[in-house]
């Protein structure tokens, strides 16, 4: 948990030794996001792999899709 300023709670009752900086939280949240594209993504090329019988022009499709639109 994030300790606010006007909050009054102190790292201690909260079980941290020192409040989590807005770096750090950062960091996380970045990480959290970028752990649920790639699972999204292996996911996705798994189902299609297991499932699906893709063309050549199918395959690269998917793929150049993917690269395109999980940044966003």
């Amino acid at each position: 948990m994030v300790a606010l300023p006007n909050q009054g709670t102190s790292a201690e009752h909260e079980g941290h030794t020192t409040p989590i900086s807005a770096r750090r939280l950062l960091l996380h949240l970045i990480a959290f996001y970028l752990a649920g594209s790639g699972g999204a993504v292996v996911i996705t090329l798994f189902l299609a792999l297991v499932g699906l019988e893709f063309t050549l022009a199918q395959w690269i499709y998917l793929l150049v899709s993917v690269l395109w639109v999980v940044p966003l």
